[in-house]
Formats: structure tokens, C-alpha cells, sequence
């Protein structure tokens, strides 16, 4: 497992089409990146429109939601979207010694859930069975019992176990009997 050091606290990523949304530092959810479209990016709406890209109803040429992909071609001629861009970001992000993890996702799984969701069903995940690839199926499975309009994909990147949940002594409780008189 990745161990933060003081020599090891950043790491570059590349994205298209995929979003690295919550990074979990110190239990809380902080959102990285924006999601590569003209509704939700001002510098994809304002790159479209320089480029004379009509973006109706949020879609890229009445289809796409991104605005950045890999391989997605316009349905009538077979031929690339226009304005698609395949150009990736090219980013860094702070790792800390608070940072459990980060998860990487597609828009099918931060359109239904909101980032905080998303973190908090991995975490969950993580601490019940020490496995990402769990911790990933569950924020798949939670997006999709909100919305199976699009594909969903995850990613988890642990960097540093989830404490596991302490166990609750357990309470003692009155009987009935005792309640009563």
C-alpha cells in the first residue's frame, strides 16, 4: 500500500471523461475536479463557443454530454463529434497524511450522487472489507439504484486505510416489566 511521506506528496494525473471527485482527508469529501462540460466547466463552454459548437440542452451536437472523450463518434456520420476534444488535463494533487483515498469516476456515477455520497459509500466499503475493488462496486451499485441512464465506472486509490469503526459497548435496557411500575 501507498505510504505518504514527506518526499511523496504529489501525484500528476491525466483525465478525459473521467472525473476524480472526492479525495477524503480527514473523513470529508473534497472534490478535485470539474466534470468536462459546457453546463458545468465556464472554460469548456467558453472553448465551444469560441469554436462556434452549439451546445443544446447541455448535450455537444444534440448526443454528448462531455465535451472531453475518447472514441465517441457522431451517430448519423460516423465521424468525431465536433468539438469533442481527447485532449486530457494534466493536474496535481496535494497528498497529506490525512488522505485515505481518492476515487476517480464517470459522469454515470457523480450525475446521480453528489461527491459526499460517493465518498462516504467507499469509506464505508473500505472499513467492512479492506478491498478498493469493494469499495468501488459500492459506488457503483449506490449510483445506479439512482439512475441507470448512463455507464457507470469507478476507481478507489487507497492511500491510507479507513480506521475500522470502534465497536459499541452495548447498553443495558430496562425491561418492560420495570418500565411499568
Amino acid at each position: 500500500m501507498f505510504q505518504p511521506s514527506w518526499f511523496t506528496t504529489w501525484i500528476r494525473f491525466n483525465r478525459v471523461n473521467t472525473t476524480l471527485r472526492p479525495t477524503l482527508k480527514g473523513g470529508q469529501g473534497t472534490a478535485i475536479t470539474a466534470d468536462h462540460t459546457a453546463e458545468k466547466s465556464q472554460s469548456e463552454a467558453e472553448r465551444l463557443k469560441d469554436m462556434g459548437i452549439e451546445v443544446r440542452q447541455g448535450y455537444l451536437a444534440g448526443q454528448l454530454a462531455v465535451s472531453r472523450a475518447l472514441g465517441d463518434l457522431d451517430l448519423k456520420t460516423k465521424s468525431k463529434v465536433p468539438g469533442l476534444l481527447a485532449l486530457p488535463d494534466v493536474f496535481k494533487v496535494h497528498i497529506g497524511e490525512d488522505t485515505e483515498f481518492l476515487l476517480l469516476g464517470s459522469d454515470g456515477i457523480f450525475d446521480p450522487l453528489q461527491d459526499r455520497h460517493a465518498a462516504t459509500h467507499a469509506r464505508k466499503a473500505l472499513r467492512e472489507t479492506q478491498r478498493p475493488e469493494a469499495a468501488a462496486l459500492a459506488v457503483i451499485e449506490n449510483a445506479g439504484a439512482l439512475s441507470t441512464l448512463d455507464n457507470s465506472s469507478a476507481a478507489v486509490i487507497v492511500l491510507r486505510m479507513p480506521e475500522p469503526l470502534a465497536k459499541r459497548a452495548p447498553r443495558s435496557r430496562a425491561s418492560l416489566s420495570a418500565l411499568g411500575s
